[in-house]
């Protein structure tokens, strides 16, 4: 048993040879193997600390005392590699004040050494530990200053790669103290030295996502993934879930080639997860169930925003897109992986028609539906809730490409009678934000069936009269839901001591109360005025003649558009709102549109000016 050290100083054999110095580290490294009960989860951590604590001060008495005759830079060395060891052993024990101060005691002078086998394992893993320490610390939301933890982290990845080109084919040290390294296994120590690389990637990934260097952070996450791929111990199921994240932001960049590869490799790999594999143990849900459902709702993400961007790029008339274009994340992820994936993939041009955005659509339902197994509304509210909201989104989407009016109602029905359950079984106490948005989806379904059923009049599908004017009926019925809806939406954002909207209104949901307000007088504007039926009405109750009534009627619809679009130029007027400059010009144009149609109207009597001209109602 003999340790690179003795050889490299042999000025301090008598120590480092002796035999109550094996007995000594053996001890240790049987304390740092142990695993502690719950009840003391850090006793042989401590006995360790106490030991090395021991040696220390057992070398510096020698060579105090002149039993041990070493140059001071050795000295200084020797010190630097007890303070990294008690430094480590602090952090283990969450104490994060003294592990900083040994750990930095420790780098300062191994600096000096830094490409040296001997040391470089060592420096690393210490600017790995200190980054860790200061990414808990450092206040990402100052953008002036460069956190501690990234430049840490940055020198320790810089140092490897130096490391490695001038020095790849000698093996580092790992624990240079420790007598019995060179009894393990080469591979052993390379894989070591390695994970210390794989761990500086994979908080480097951290660090510029909490930066929002968003393209930067997934470049190095799928370094750290294809890193972990070649070790030979594999954390198969917190792998997925990494693997998963990585799918799901290459989704939100449109980037499909790379999404659709990442969760084929994390579902892949989940199939390996067997009886050996570590999962968690301190969840009450299933981890295995709970993995497959997040794989299923995250599947559902990548076709929702498949076919997302498929109706953006049909409604602006350009369909081509080339799904080929090379990645900003580099070549093939996880090309160590060969499998065939049963997912179907995204055409390189996206959906250009209904058959094709119907293929994205089952395909994204079907794994929402699936996720709903696990993410059930008793228990799992919130993710309930949400996925039923994508879904309904889904359905959207594909009416769209939907050409015919009838099928297109039935598509938004469905979004309807999906979501009205789920908003009257919620507490708006507590679960606010959710309800709002229930209640917005539903406004906007029963906007989009009164589209339907406006579209079928004005492309003349329909031309029997009395089916016109139950078509009209209709049309009314779904806006004014849809008006009432957004009225409960406008009034979820009151001040509950208020009873109110606040004045000024809040910065984070200004534009979405101005905009509500917006397509509130877009819906009255929108109302059909169609002569009273009914037949038990005695002509001697009427005050006015029919088209008078019906003037009247719509006069007033359009005064209470004139009002909401006043709310909106009242508002920007007195408080600037960021970024609405065009959305107020717009509005300007409805509310000038208003008036020439009121002063229009008020002067006239034919009943087709306020009704679709194609009703041709008398």
């Amino acid at each position: 048993m003999s340790s690179y050290i003795i050889r490299e100083y042999p000025g301090v054999a008598t120590f480092f040879s002796s035999k109550e110095y094996l007995e000594i580290y053996k001890e240790i490294n049987t304390l740092r193997a142990t695993e502690d009960p719950i009840t003391a989860p850090f006793q042989s951590k401590y006995k360790a600390r106490e030991i090395m604590l021991d040696l220390k001060e057992k070398f510096i008495h020698r060579v105090r005392t002149g039993a041990e005759e070493v140059p001071q830079e050795t000295e200084e060395l020797i010190l630097a590699l007890f303070n990294y060891h008690l430094g480590l052993n602090y952090i283990e024990t969450d104490e994060e004040s003294p592990g900083e101060k040994n750990l930095n005691a420790s780098v300062s002078v191994l600096r000096q050494y830094e490409l040296q086998p001997q040391f470089v394992a060592h420096l690393i893993n210490a600017l790995n530990q200190l980054g860790i320490l200061w990414f808990s610390w450092d206040d990402f939301t100052n953008k002036t200053l460069t956190p501690k933890s990234e430049k840490y982290f940055e020198e320790a990845f810089k140092l490897y790669e130096k490391y490695n080109y001038l020095n790849r084919n000698t093996i580092p040290t790992i624990d240079i103290l420790n007598p019995f390294e060179e009894e393990e296994d080469e591979k052993k120590r390379i894989e070591t030295f390695e994970s210390y690389h794989t761990l500086t990637i994979y908080y480097l990934s951290q660090v510029y996502s909490a930066k929002n260097m968003n393209d930067k952070a997934a470049k190095y996450s799928a370094m750290t993934l294809d890193r972990e791929l070649r070790h030979s111990t594999i954390d198969r199921y917190n792998w997925c879930l990494n693997c998963i994240k990585l799918g799901q932001y290459h989704s939100s960049i449109l980037d499909f080639k790379n999404a659709y590869r990442c969760l084929s490799c994390a579902e892949f790999m989940s199939g390996l997860i067997d009886a050996n594999s570590t999962v968690p143990e301190d969840v009450e849900e299933d981890p295995i169930k709970k993995l497959e459902a997040e794989l299923n709702w995250s599947w559902g993400k990548f076709y929702l925003a498949a076919l997302e961007e498929s109706v953006k790029r049909y409604e602006a008339g350009n369909i081509k897109y080339n799904l080929n274009l090379p990645s900003p994340v580099g070549p093939v992820l996880f090309n160590i992986l060969q499998f065939e994936s049963k997912r179907t993939p995204v055409s390189s041009n996206l959906a250009t028609n209904f058959n094709e955005a119907k293929e994205l659509f089952i395909e994204g339902v079907q794994c929402l539906e699936n996720s709903l197994n696990f993410y059930i509304f008793d228990g799992y509210v919130s993710d309930h809730v949400n996925i039923n909201l994508e879904i309904s989104k889904f359905y959207k989407l594909l009416s769209v490409f939907q050409l015919d009016t009838k099928e297109c109602s039935i598509i938004h029905q469905a979004r309807i009678s999906s979501l009205l359950p789920l908003e009257s079984q919620l507490s708006f106490e507590h679960y606010s934000n959710l309800v709002q948005s229930l209640i917005a989806e539903i406004a906007d379904a029963y906007e989009e069936l009164a589209n339907c059923e406006i579209k079928s009049l004005e492309d003349e599908e329909i031309s029997e009269m009395k089916e016109k004017l139950e078509t009209v009926k209709r049309a009314n019925e779904y806006s004014y839901k849809s008006i009432e809806f957004l009225e409960e939406y406008i009034i979820s954002f009151a001040d509950p001591s208020l009873k109110r909207i606040p004045d000024p209104i809040p910065k984070s949901i200004v534009k979405t109360i101005l905009n509500t307000w917006w397509k509130m007088g877009i819906l009255w504007s929108r109302i059909i005025v169609i002569p009273n039926t009914d037949k038990n009405e005695k002509e001697s109750d009427v005050e006015v003649s029919k088209d008078e009534a019906m003037k009247n009627e719509y006069l007033e619809n359009i005064q209470k558009s004139k009002k909401l679009y006043e709310a909106v130029l009242t508002y920007c007027k007195k408080n600037y709102v960021h970024q609405y400059d065009e959305k107020l010009k717009n509005v300007k144009q409805l509310l000038e549109s208003v008036d020439q149609e009121i002063e229009k109207t008020t002067n006239l009597t034919k009943v087709d000016h306020w009704c679709l001209t194609s009703l041709h109602i008398a």
